[in-house]
């Protein structure tokens, strides 16, 4: 049975487990009561651009964005680069994919994108548990983001 506790804008998570030993002439009933918060937290770096040739009225033209928390940028003419690092949290009962970062951008599509796990470079003897994402744009175009995403490459 599983609980959700809400108090004070806090959510709690009781699952309660019941273990019968029915190995002896009679029938032992342990409940085992464990208290545990899947935290799962979404941190989107994004890159935003505005049109602001009406300075008194900017617009939103496009935002590209990747998974994780910012790391670095650089613009070099009109292209923008950007880095970010997520680390790769895996709590019980998590579906595999969960664990695969995210990416956004909406001269594509306004809709987040999980990245494939064919798509991700990674280092082999590497000890760690985070992905760099790197992402590439030209401002003055609609065409999509170039992404780069490494697995065991990043400092958290």
């Amino acid at each position: 049975m599983s609980k959700i506790f809400i108090e004070k804008k806090e959510i709690k998570f009781k699952v309660q487990e019941t273990v019968e030993d029915t190995s002896g002439d009679e029938v032992v009933t342990t409940e085992v009561v464990t208290n545990y918060a899947r935290v799962s937290t979404t941190s989107m770096t994004e890159a935003i651009v505005y049109d602001i040739k009406d300075r008194e009225n900017p617009k939103q033209i496009r935002r590209v964005g990747l998974d994780g928390h910012y790391t670095n940028s650089r613009m070099i003419g009109d292209n923008i680069y950007f880095i970010s690092n997520k680390y790769a949290n895996y709590y019980k009962n998590m579906e595999d994919y969960e664990i695969l970062p995210i990416l956004k951008d909406t001269a594509v599509s306004n809709e987040i994108k999980r990245v494939d796990v064919t798509d991700i470079a990674y280092f082999e003897d590497s000890e760690s548990y985070t992905y760099m994402l790197v992402a590439g744009f030209n401002i003055n175009n609609n065409e999509q983001a170039s992404t780069e995403i490494f697995f065991g490459a990043s400092d958290t």
